[in-house]
């Protein structure tokens, strides 16, 4: 919690240098969440108080927007949906927020809106059972639910798992090799690398969306072939590696990392 929302003011969180991202000023504390659904259950949207008869009713309506005049804003962002969890004795006032459709420009009751303290626990509940995923398909069930979850908080979560860090645990910086590789001869060592792009992911003219991006590197010359990739998958590396090899020829030495997608590569081939 205080990683994501450090202390201060997080409505100024766009000139707060502690702040992380000026998005974790979505996620409202419980206290504001639930003011904010008294207002939306209350305010009577679509009730106009001048067509109504004079009475209690009418007069108890005209005090409540006057006392609440945020509730105009709120009404036409949020709307409040009741939901019978199982073993409740009452249902529970769900805030949804009211979002356009790209298809038909028309407004529709969308995702679910969560508080401060109620956010982590929903990031958990996509995390945790679905085996510990990884920060972007993490990132990826939780926006298509939660209207307020952004990616810098999927983060803030997955890289304070307990479990995630144990089974990847960070591993200690080593110095580089003191003795220079030399190479003399064309062909005789290639270094290939991947290269994440998947914030600059691109669709190829077939319409396969390209994530990745492998580096062919001949050591002696430095004659560097790019390609793209949508996996960082074995089979699809072992592929643009024939495909190239059975042009130029086959290296002496094939240098990669230890990556799974270069210790999967068959070496019979090599």
């Amino acid at each position: 919690m205080l990683k994501a929302f450090p202390p201060g003011d997080l409505k100024t969180s766009y000139s707060n240098p502690q702040a992380k991202s000026a998005s974790m000023g979505q996620c409202r504390p419980q206290s504001e969440m639930n003011y904010i659904k008294f207002v939306v259950a209350n305010w009577q949207k679509g009730t106009e108080i001048r067509t109504m008869e004079p009475g209690k009713e009418r007069d108890d309506l005209l005090s409540f927007r006057r006392n609440n005049k945020g509730g105009n804003k709120y009404i036409h962002q949020y709307t409040v949906e009741e939901v019978w969890a199982p073993g409740d004795a009452a249902p529970r006032l769900v805030l949804r927020r009211l979002e356009v459709e790209k298809e038909t420009k028309l407004v529709v009751v969308g995702r679910i809106v969560v508080s401060r303290e109620e956010l982590f626990d929903a990031i958990n509940e996509w995390h945790h059972q679905n085996g510990h995923l990884g920060q972007e398909r993490t990132w990826e069930f939780c926006r298509n639910k939660y209207w307020n979850v952004t990616q810098d908080h999927v983060k803030s979560y997955c890289t304070t798992c307990y479990h995630c860090l144990k089974k990847n645990p960070v591993t200690r910086k080593l110095k580089g090799s003191i003795k220079p590789i030399f190479s003399r001869n064309w062909r005789d060592r290639f270094q290939v690398d991947l290269v994440d792009f998947r914030r600059l992911r691109k669709r190829d003219p077939f319409g396969v969306m390209m994530r990745w991006v492998m580096t062919l590197k001949d050591h002696a010359t430095g004659l560097t072939y790019i390609c793209a990739l949508p996996r960082k998958q074995a089979h699809l590396v072992t592929y643009k590696l024939q495909e190239i090899f059975g042009l130029i020829g086959y290296p002496k030495i094939f240098h990669a990392d230890n990556g799974s997608s270069a210790t999967s590569i068959p070496t019979s081939w090599l």
